[in-house]
């Protein structure tokens, strides 16, 4: 008998964030499908700004690396959503990173996963 097992993440809680900043190691040994949904609500000034989402994962030495597959949609200058689905071996945690660029970055933004396993 299969059975699915889920976990919800909540990476990042509405929220402004400025300076390139990590999220909290989340423990996905067991899952190895993602479904993510990034969500931009309201962007601080226009003026060529850039942010950037992507996944990283710890490779088997403990390594922090990036995921090639990771990343989402460079936003700049329009709020909006976008759903993102991983299939892979994630490795036992994985984190996201969040980069910023320009004169006065601010983004308000939402990410979300949920982790899935079938057993």
């Amino acid at each position: 008998m299969t059975m699915e097992y889920t976990r919800n993440l909540r990476v990042h809680e509405s929220g402004e964030e400025a300076t390139d900043v990590a999220s909290a190691w989340f423990e996905v040994d067991r899952f190895n499908r993602l479904l993510c949904f990034l969500r931009v609500t309201a962007i601080k000034t226009h003026n060529n700004e850039t942010f950037d989402v992507k996944m990283q994962m710890k490779d088997p030495d403990g390594n922090t690396v990036d995921v090639s597959s990771g990343t989402f949609t460079q936003v700049t200058s329009s709020t909006g959503n976008e759903y993102k689905a991983f299939s892979m071996d994630f490795g036992s945690q994985i984190r996201f990173y969040y980069t910023f660029t320009g004169d006065d970055p601010g983004y308000t933004f939402t990410l979300m996963c949920i982790a899935k396993a079938l057993v």
